[in-house]
């Protein structure tokens, strides 16, 4: 389901660290079709640290015009200390209460000339060449963070299409500085920075991209007013609550 492929893609490109700036919370969103007042859905978002690893989770309750009521429910692990080490998602689909979908992806990076991305989905192994480097989400926010605020106007990279199991070139141009949204949070000390992604295969340009993502970064890590369009779907997430989570004790 190429819905869930972009949703659970948006969080893997954005999740909520910013090298010293780390904010670990939980944030909770309403979501809504553009263009429409009515609430379809709600999102919750949480990343908190665990030994070496970061855990990135999400929740999707949605119920759509077509799709009905669907569940979309992702946890990922990444190592913070090593480019190379494995990242791991888990991936669950529920519509109209049955399971639909269940998937556990894991990519490893062999380093060499050029390095290679080994994905898994427990069912096959396939392999990517990846010449200019693959970034995992806490990778690719850093860089992402560090070009924003520093008025850069663009930052590209690779990443892993977990729909698929293809690498994926991801476009992000920084807009300039946007509004805070309606939600009055300590947390956000400076105005966030507006970011369009585009999603597209390697080598194409943005205008054949498969899946457009706006949203406003806070320096924090923090993301507000999300919009991601998926063909002729047109998703909204608003941040209504932001709350910090203490890092969990190592065992």
């Amino acid at each position: 389901m190429r819905l869930f492929t972009f949703l659970a893609l948006f969080v893997f490109l954005n999740p909520a660290i910013g090298a010293e700036k780390l904010l670990f919370h939980q944030a909770k969103y309403d979501v809504y079709i553009k263009g429409t007042s009515g609430k379809v859905g709600e999102f919750i978002y949480r990343i908190f640290p665990r030994c070496d690893r970061v855990i990135i989770y999400n929740n999707w309750e949605l119920d759509l015009p077509d799709a009905g009521k669907l569940t979309l429910n992702q946890n990922m692990q990444e190592d913070i200390n090593s480019y190379s080490a494995p990242f791991k998602s888990i991936g669950l689909i529920i519509k109209n209460g049955e399971t639909i979908a269940r998937k556990t992806i894991d990519v490893k990076i062999e380093l060499g000339k050029p390095d290679t991305a080994y994905i898994s989905d427990g069912e096959q192994v396939t392999h990517y060449a990846i010449p200019k480097g693959l970034l995992y989400p806490v990778q690719y926010q850093r860089e992402l963070i560090k070009t924003a605020f520093k008025n850069k106007k663009s930052f590209t990279a690779f990443s892993i299409d977990d729909g698929d199991l293809k690498v994926k070139e991801v476009n992000s141009i920084i807009l300039g500085d946007a509004n805070p949204g309606s939600l009055k949070s300590t947390y956000f000390k400076k105005p966030p920075k507006r970011i369009v992604q585009n999603i597209r295969a390697p080598g194409q340009t943005d205008n054949n991209a498969e899946a457009t993502i706006l949203f406003d970064l806070y320096e924090n890590g923090a993301s507000d007013n999300i919009s991601i369009k998926i063909g002729a779907i047109n998703l909204v997430a608003r941040m209504t609550d932001i709350e910090q989570l203490k890092p969990e004790k190592c065992k």
